[in-house]
């Protein structure tokens, strides 16, 4: 995988951001301030389903599902394309990583 080049954000003159009231505050916030590279890592996002999950049931009708209560918790869901995990809890709560 060819790695990508790291360069200070620039937003583009396109960007609908550049447009709003929040323009003043980002020049204001980056005035002078050193501009450094950076790359994304890793992202988190969390979900509630809002309703309770059978996590056994979606462990032995699932396919790449572990599910271990004596350990943990959740069930641990872990995904190929694109690489994922998602920690499933029986309230219905869902982190992805």
């Amino acid at each position: 995988m060819a790695e990508a080049r790291h360069r200070p954000y620039e937003p583009p003159s396109s960007d609908p951001f550049l447009k709003t009231p929040f323009k003043k505050l980002y020049d204001t916030m980056t005035e002078g301030r050193k501009k450094y590279n950076y790359r994304i890592e890793n992202m988190v996002a969390y979900a509630n389903l809002d309703t309770d999950i059978d996590l056994f049931n979606l462990a032995l009708n699932m396919e790449n599902v572990e599910y271990e209560p004596e350990q943990f918790p959740g069930a641990i869901l872990r995904i190929n394309n694109p690489k994922a995990t998602l920690l499933i809890f029986k309230n219905g709560k869902v982190i992805c990583t």
